[in-house]
């Protein structure tokens, strides 16, 4: 875990390189980052499309004693969009009423940014690509990579390619995951497909464990369990 100074060093460097210049606290420490993410050509000399948005930083675990607070780097940042107002919509993935940004399922941007991730990582990873696919999709009407569907239905979707497994599979996939059923290396696979776990699903499951903080696992469980 990084200490308080390592992540306001990062803050401050972060800031500086892309000229995100206000820094504001939101609530019980939680931090607001400000700025604009600026899609320009290679030459760097024309800017397609400009969109000021806001980071949102939680370090409430910094200064609790209690041990379920969950901050910044192990929960990820939230990306709020400011301008832009007719894009705050379920089809571009931004939420009407505060501008929230759905970059991906958390879940996807753990394993995409990896457990040892910094300010610069989540923006060049995660933040770019977004944006750049949202312009690509005002402009064509598609989004240039495909769409889950939304709510849980989507996040069906996803586990289905992340898992690699029929839909019917996915939550028994994600028990075996978060530690809520066990399976020994010589059972069947949960799949169903007969092979042992060992040479069947053991290699995707450690994979995602490796990459991916297991709370978001759980709360996605949760939500596909209601």
């Amino acid at each position: 875990m990084r200490t308080l100074k390592e992540i306001f060093q990062e803050i401050d460097a972060f800031c500086e390189s892309y000229n995100f210049t206000e820094w504001e606290i939101k609530g019980k420490h939680c931090f607001a980052l400000k700025g604009y993410i600026n899609l320009k050509n290679l030459e760097n000399s024309f800017c397609y499309e400009s969109f000021q948005v806001e980071y949102r930083i939680e370090l409430e675990g910094y200064y609790s004693e209690k041990k379920n607070y969950f901050s910044y780097p192990e929960k990820l940042p939230r990306v709020i969009l400011l301008n832009h107002t007719e894009l705050k919509t379920e089809d571009y993935h931004i939420n009407s009423e505060n501008g929230l940004c759905c970059l991906a399922p958390d879940v996807e941007c753990c394993y995409i940014l990896g457990k040892d991730y910094n300010l610069f990582d989540f923006t060049e990873k995660l933040v770019f690509p977004f944006f750049a696919a949202l312009f690509y999709k005002t402009k064509t009407g598609e989004w240039p990579y495909g769409d889950y569907s939304h709510y849980k239905e989507g996040l069906f979707n996803y586990y289905e390619l992340k898992i690699q497994v029929e839909k019917e599979f996915v939550l028994a996939g994600l028990k075996i995951i978060v530690g809520a059923e066990r399976i020994e290396r010589n059972d069947k696979c949960f799949c169903n497909s007969g092979k042992k776990y060992k040479k069947c699903h053991r290699d995707i499951v450690e994979d995602i464990l490796r990459k991916v903080d297991k709370r978001y696992l759980k709360s996605d469980l949760e939500t596909l369990l209601e």
